[in-house]
């Protein structure tokens, strides 16, 4: 980037200034009209199918909702809500995803596989979600016909999002990941003292624990193009995803006896080449 900052105690290992040489995709851009479409809300606990374009969809605490539709104006999410989305094309102006179920659990957001999501004003998404827990080929693209910013904000802890985010003019920004170590010591209590106490996910048991234990990372898995990055969480892990491109087999060697094993391996998967044989196998 033409300016990186960086607060007291970030570490960056190697800095490149300047304006990145990456071919962008091609822009999508929402250029849908909702002001005469009705508004829809999902009582709690419902299970539904829902077909059609709303101005303002709200699924209540606990629903669980499947939209056929293609334009949406906002989409909110109740506590403990999840949706799922069959159009591989969506329009939508806002998507507001408060958090997961205080039961345990998550909420889930789920898509069709190659969708392209046309954002025009912003994303929001709190505590214990997960964003597309399949891993198809998903891509927010935030944009619209009028000059102003986008917004992607993701603010909550043991959140996952598996998506590509394409935001030209606007900010994505990571507050998430920092109840492990603002609010929890991780030591051994009672349930009076309970840290965890309106945590807004998993129970305590009161043991100590590890920071890991606490599971308040947030996981970004894809393709990130923004004009402004923040992360500000304590435990955010910034991932690559493209299933076009399997990443290559790694093995590990432990000892004398592994290497001889796989020179092994290498010597016999020759002889199959040689006698015009092929071999496959998935290794993890």
């Amino acid at each position: 980037a033409p300016r990186i900052d960086t607060d007291r105690g970030v570490t960056i290992n190697s800095k490149i200034y300047g304006v990145a040489s990456v071919t962008l995709p091609t822009m999508q851009y929402n250029l849908s009209n909702t002001r005469y479409l009705q508004d829809r809300t999902i009582n709690s606990n419902v299970t539904a199918t829902i077909a059609g374009n709303y101005d303002e969809v709200t699924l209540k605490k606990g629903s669980n909702v499947t939209l056929t539709g293609t334009v949406f104006g906002k989409i909110k999410l109740e506590e403990g809500a999840s949706v799922r989305f069959t159009a591989t094309t969506l329009d939508v102006e806002e998507i507001q995803i408060e958090k997961g179920p205080k039961s345990g659990g998550y909420s889930y957001i789920r898509f069709a596989p190659n969708t392209s999501i046309r954002v025009s004003k912003k994303v929001t998404i709190g505590s214990d979600v997960i964003v597309n827990p399949e891993a198809y080929q998903v891509t927010f693209y935030m944009a619209d016909n009028r000059r102003d910013e986008e917004k992607f904000h993701v603010k909550g802890d043991d959140t996952r999002i598996t998506a590509n985010i394409i935001l030209p003019d606007g900010k994505l920004k990571v507050t998430g990941g920092n109840y492990g170590d603002d609010r929890c010591d991780h030591r051994p209590h009672s349930s009076n003292s309970c840290r965890h106490r309106g945590h807004g996910h998993h129970d305590c048991d009161h043991r100590g624990h590890g920071d890991r234990d606490c599971r308040d990372d947030v996981f970004m898995t894809g393709l990130f193009i923004a004009e402004e990055v923040e992360s500000e969480g304590k435990n955010v892990i910034w991932n690559s995803y493209n299933c076009a491109a399997p990443s290559a087999p790694v093995t590990a060697l432990a000892s004398n006896s592994n290497q001889a094993s796989v020179r092994e391996e290498a010597t016999a998967s020759s002889k199959l080449q040689a006698t015009g044989r092929t071999e496959e196998e998935l290794k993890v």
